[in-house]
């Protein structure tokens, strides 16, 4: 099965997997070799498209200091409005430290992000910011579950997501994707 089908199949079982496990599987991945698929149609391939843009995977890239990541958000039916599991993954980057998660959300579902405004999680619901400590080995998780009921279903904003040291040395922070509120 060529890497393009495979990586389709498991799109497409996302949704039994953990998020550790997409973590992972994004990871692997990113290191697959490069295959031109020859065996997809037009509308498999236009899903295709469609899937790869989803908010899996999102590679957190380093700004400033060192690092990699993967953020995943998962948007949820379970109730009305905005409601999702996000799950922020690290590696490559300094050992026993505290990083804060933000995002900078723009309503205008384009593709480009404009909000510079990044602001920390649970913000702006109560509760204690939501941090990330790496392990001696530099590498740490954390999961984030998430609510806003005021954003109706079926709403789409762009989002960038940042994850910074506490003292502002080691900034990463994903490209601008696009989550579609169920």
């Amino acid at each position: 099965m060529d890497v393009l089908l495979w990586e389709t199949a498991m799109l497409r079982s996302m949704t039994t997997l953990s998020l550790s496990a997409i973590s992972l599987w994004m990871v692997a991945a990113d290191n697959a070799p490069a295959q031109t698929p020859t065996n997809v149609s037009r509308s498999d391939a236009a899903q295709i498209h469609v899937l790869s843009a989803s908010s899996h995977g999102q590679k957190l890239a380093a700004v400033s200091g060192v690092g990699q990541g993967i953020v995943n958000v998962s948007p949820e039916a379970s109730s009305e409005g905005f409601s999702v599991e996000i799950q922020v993954t690290l590696w490559r980057t300094s050992p026993s430290t505290v990083f804060t998660v933000s995002r900078a959300v723009d309503f205008t579902a384009d593709g480009n992000c404009t909000n510079t405004q990044f602001v920390p999680f649970p913000l702006p619901n109560a509760g204690p910011l939501v941090t990330l400590t790496t392990s001696p080995g530099g590498a740490g998780s954390v999961h984030i579950p998430f609510e806003r009921p005021q954003i109706a279903d079926d709403t789409m904003f762009d989002v960038q997501f940042e994850v910074r040291s506490e003292d502002g040395s080691i900034v990463l922070r994903t490209d601008c994707f696009t989550v579609l509120v169920k």
